[in-house]
């Protein structure tokens, strides 16, 4: 089953550190991803927040994907992200759509009530 890095950027800091971190990038996720699904600009439909852009990669695998997260290759481009933006990046199982009840097992038992 397929695994998913997605990075939201929420706010461009630093241009210039974004252009070094995309350059850096393309070489460290050669062999590595398997797909470059979104790497640009959105049409927001629903829900609130700043967002410039959304990438999503595709890696063979869950571990796969935190694999290349957790590389040396990749950790060594962080800082220039960190510096270039304000984002949010999280890595993705990609599991089956299941019953409505089963979804989200993490949350099962949570229930936030609303403001």
């Amino acid at each position: 089953m397929n695994g998913y890095l997605l990075f939201i950027f929420h706010e461009i800091l630093d241009r210039d550190a974004l252009v070094q971190y995309w350059l850096g990038l393309d070489a460290a996720i050669e062999g590595h991803a398997e797909e470059v699904i979104s790497y640009g600009a959105i049409d927001r439909l629903e829900g609130t927040g700043d967002v410039e852009a959304v990438h999503l990669l595709r890696f063979p695998s869950f571990d796969a994907a935190k694999a290349w997260y957790q590389s040396d290759a990749y950790q060594a481009l962080r800082p220039l992200v960190q510096k270039g933006a304000r984002y949010f990046s999280a890595v993705l199982d990609g599991g089956r759509w299941t019953d409505a009840k089963d979804r989200m097992p993490h949350t099962i038992g949570r229930t936030r009530k609303a403001a």
